[in-house]
């Protein structure tokens, strides 16, 4: 039987690990008196929540540098979803990193690079990459757009895609009516029934 490592009705996420298994960073709810969704830290060997973003807006979708110096997240701060990256520790600026929307970011394994999903409207998404550097301070320093996004379920309140160790692919989840889960029930009855049309 599994050990718990921790639990609160405080936390909403599972979390990811931090690069060095020192613990996770997580989505927590209201530990900015009534902020909402928040990013957290817990980490070993007490698993205590430390926020790390808790503001009156509500921010969701953290993903860790492979660094363990950053923490990349979306935030409604600026009246709609923007992605921000602000130092793990919680004791600096909210820079932002995308530009006309962005939501659901995540790292590349090189720590070059910030995915996020931009919408281009009509209920359209694409994929952005967001080329940054991280020494001696954190700037981006580019934008590209990859692919779209669209026909992708999006989730909340973290992302649900990622990409290859060597950037160059990514899983997502389609949204496509092919990748239902069907339930039928009473399966013979029914192969039975098209036998029986089938020999009509």
């Amino acid at each position: 039987m599994p050990d718990s490592l921790f639990a609160g009705d405080s936390i909403v996420w599972t979390g990811t690990w931090l690069p060095d298994g020192s613990g996770v960073v997580s989505i927590g709810v209201d530990f900015a008196g009534t902020s909402g969704y928040d990013i957290i830290a817990l980490r070993r060997p007490d698993w205590r929540p430390t926020p790390i973003v808790a503001t009156q807006f509500t921010e969701t979708s953290p993903s860790v540098a492979p660094d363990g110096r950053w923490v990349t997240y979306a935030s409604n701060a600026s009246g709609r979803s923007e992605v921000y990256v602000t130092p793990i520790g919680g004791q600096g600026e909210q820079l932002l990193v995308s530009r006309d929307g962005g939501t659901d970011p995540i790292w590349s394994r090189d720590g070059r690079e910030i995915f996020y999903r931009r919408p281009v409207g009509a209920g359209r998404l694409e994929l952005v990459a967001a080329a940054v550097s991280t020494t001696p301070g954190f700037r981006v320093t580019g934008r590209t757009a990859l692919l779209d996004a669209s026909e992708f379920n999006p989730a909340q309140p973290h992302s649900n895609y990622d990409v290859s160790p060597d950037g160059q692919s990514f899983v997502f989840v389609r949204r496509s009516a092919t990748t239902r889960i069907v339930v039928i029930q009473n399966l013979a009855e029914l192969v039975r029934r098209l036998g029986g049309r089938a020999g009509e």
